[in-house]
């Protein structure tokens, strides 16, 4: 039958010999896990043609590759994700990752948390991951901890992601992320979250940016739609952030825990 499971193995050595990835072929893929994890050879994926029109394992698929630099996703068709878990987890030279376009996550109730955690090059990496729509997603999803202790560049483009009215666990996402940069606005705004009272965002940015660069550290966050989500709790505790733009523009309709919300929070402004 067709190869559609893949995972480099043997030595260290071996592993150090994969420089970039260029072509996924077309037959679609089935089980990518741990496929190229600790790889430290690996710099570049270039514009990707991945394309699977079955559910698809990418847990750990790139894990540890810590000298790869540039990543992009915006050509990839997958229609049923079953895990993204670890996906980039700890690819600590990261500069660059572009991925755009619709994300249909599959079964319910599966482990995508962790995506990019401790990832990013010191100086930043640059996410250009606007109009992400996980809208075809059915069933609750487990999506915890996608930037949790990253480095993300500020010039990065975050915005428009769109969810469906389900109980997604949306906590953690951003604990611990530092903005790299000055002098701009990190733009994460235009987001339409689970509409449902049993998500969560606790402790969504909590202590984000605490040790980030730059003086000035604004966030964009116009236009943010929670729907009937209830439980905040934490959501900006201890942040580094000094000014977030466009609360005024915030719709919530149901919360019910917002306690802490900015607790520790210093120097910090809201326009």
């Amino acid at each position: 039958g067709p190869i559609d499971t893949f995972q480099l193995t043997g030595t260290q050595l071996n592993k150090n010999a994969l420089k970039k990835i260029l072509n996924w072929g077309t037959t679609p893929w089935v089980n990518l896990t741990s496929a190229f994890q600790n790889c430290y050879g690996l710099t570049n994926i270039d514009k990707s043609d991945f394309y699977s029109d079955v559910a698809v394992n990418l847990t750990s698929a790139f894990e540890n590759c810590n000298n790869l630099t540039t990543v992009d996703f915006t050509g990839w068709k997958a229609t049923g994700l079953t895990s993204l878990s670890s996906w980039f987890k700890d690819c600590t030279s990261l500069t660059s990752f572009l991925m755009k376009g619709n994300i249909n996550l599959n079964p319910s109730t599966a482990n995508h948390n962790s995506l990019f955690e401790n990832s990013g090059a010191a100086t930043g990496c640059s996410f250009d991951m606007d109009s992400i729509n996980f809208s075809t997603t059915t069933g609750s999803q487990q999506t915890k901890q996608w930037f949790y202790n990253s480095n993300i560049k500020i010039d990065s483009k975050l915005t428009n992601w769109t969810f469906p009215a389900a109980n997604w666990n949306l906590e953690d996402f951003f604990y611990d992320a530092n903005i790299i940069g000055s002098n701009e606005t990190l733009d994460i705004s235009n987001w339409t979250l689970p509409n449902n009272s049993s998500t969560s965002l606790k402790e969504m940015f909590r202590n984000f940016s605490v040790n980030g660069t730059g003086a000035e550290q604004v966030v964009n966050m116009t236009n943010w739609n929670f729907g009937s989500i209830g439980v905040m709790n934490g959501f900006l505790q201890g942040t580094g952030i000094r000014r977030i733009t466009g609360l005024s523009t915030w719709i919530a309709n149901g919360l019910t825990n917002i306690s802490n919300i900015l607790n520790g929070a210093v120097n910090f402004s809201i326009d």
